[in-house]
């Protein structure tokens, strides 16, 4: 069968098919092989009703939802300005310097923006930012850096400025690229709200949440907490994907199936 040929080309159809039998499977061995320390899908589902009627998980999801495209619009935007600079070579060093931001965490980084900044939500943010920046600058360096330099040569044959060269071949040239750095670090954002949600508690969220529940073994609300930060995750990957695909048309070329 073709779809276990490597490299094979699968038509959506198909690969729908396979994506729905895969799904199917892991669910009936999830209900078939029970855990003790593993709830059933039914137990999920009984406290994900409760966890929305009695614990407003809806409410909790929606602060955390907030804060997340938040600090990805304001780490995309300072991420973009640096990785434009990268072109030049007297900012390269400085671009490198927030690169290497990524090593670090956010223990005892927290305490920090707590007494930088004067509410919580300022500083839920700006902790939220810090960790989210270098990774998607590190995206875009490297598509940047991927500009081939017959297209520049190009555009200097077109006696284009260094600016406007910028722009067409760097910038407005590679947008899907960066629609899909931006998108595949948005998850970071998830993780990194919840693990601040459970420094910063005064706003609630989602993370407070799945702090309290891991604390406490309410092992089915933890997953049914999980699961649903899980679908509107991916909910939100379509939604990018969406724009990418109306923004930039030509980046679905040859890409297959998704």
């Amino acid at each position: 069968m073709n779809v276990f040929t490597p490299f094979a080309k699968i038509n959506a159809g198909t690969m729908m098919l396979v994506g729905i039998l895969t799904y199917v499977v892991v669910i009936g061995v999830w209900i078939i092989f029970p855990n003790k320390l593993i709830p059933s899908p039914l137990e999920v589902w009984n406290q994900f009703g409760y966890l929305v009627t009695e614990r407003g998980l809806f409410s909790q999801t929606w602060t955390s939802f907030l804060l997340n495209p938040e600090a990805t619009l304001i780490a995309g935007t300072l991420a973009m300005m640096l990785a434009y600079l990268w072109v030049i070579p007297a900012f390269r060093p400085l671009v490198a310097m927030f690169e290497n931001w990524r090593f670090t965490g956010l223990v005892g980084i927290t305490f920090f923006f707590m007494l930088l900044f004067p509410s919580a939500h300022s500083a839920k943010l700006a902790a939220v930012v810090f960790v989210m920046l270098p990774f998607i600058l590190t995206s875009l360096c490297d598509s940047v850096k991927a500009i081939e330099e017959g297209e520049v040569n190009h555009a200097r044959t077109l006696k284009l400025s260094p600016l406007r060269t910028v722009w067409e071949v760097g910038i407005w040239g590679s947008r899907d690229k960066t629609i899909d750095a931006i998108r595949q670090n948005f998850a970071i954002g998830w993780g990194t709200t919840a693990a601040v949600e459970s420094f910063i508690r005064t706003e609630g969220g989602v993370g407070l949440m799945i702090v309290e529940q891991a604390k406490y073994l309410k092992l089915a609300d933890l997953f049914a907490t999980l699961l649903f930060v899980l679908v509107l995750g991916l909910l939100q990957n379509k939604i990018l994907l969406w724009i990418r695909d109306i923004a930039c048309p030509y980046a679905r070329i040859g890409k297959g199936a998704r």
